[in-house]
């Protein structure tokens, strides 16, 4: 809204503001779930030496909340100015390439951590490149620029196309 209001400043603001919250109620959740894992764990399973690898996998895990909240704090803001082609390749780079590449690279000295380690680095890479670029970007929405001309710029490309079709 700030964006479409002409206050790319304030949108700005209220970007890194959220990637703030995100990160202080990731850190909360963190606090929470590492001391409780044990007893949290112990509700899916008996089996003392599934518990040793789930709670060392959930303490890996349940860190890389904090990259995974900034993340997605940014990757909505790209989304409301209209720039949705950067969401999507970052989602792949985290998902697939840093991850897999990562969990490749590791695998003979993590073993099967590898792929909790993996979605940590992932997700805090991704986080460091999505800060990065929207650092760098200018707060104007790109949806504004393709159809703002007048006061019926949203009906006006739907009423010319229309038009034309229908012209005798």
């Amino acid at each position: 809204m700030n964006v479409g209001a002409g206050q790319g400043d304030k949108a700005r603001r209220s970007c890194f503001e959220g990637c703030i919250i995100s990160a202080i109620t990731a850190a909360i959740l963190i606090a929470i779930v590492v001391p409780l894992s044990p007893y949290l764990t112990i509700l899916f399973t008996h089996e003392q030496d599934v518990l040793d690898i789930a709670n060392k996998s959930l303490h890996i895990y349940t860190y890389s909340v904090v990259g995974f909240g900034i993340c997605m704090v940014e990757q909505g803001a790209f989304i409301g100015l209209g720039r949705t082609g950067i969401p999507l390749i970052m989602s792949i780079l985290r998902i697939w390439l840093l991850r897999y590449v990562f969990i490749l690279a590791t695998e003979h000295v993590l073993g099967f951590y590898s792929v909790f380690w993996g979605n940590l680095f992932s997700n805090y890479m991704t986080a460091i490149i999505t800060t990065i670029l929207i650092m760098r970007i200018k707060w104007v929405s790109t949806i504004s620029h393709n159809y703002i001309k007048n006061d019926n710029s949203i009906k006006e490309p739907a009423i010319r196309k229309y038009q034309q079709t229908h012209s005798s």
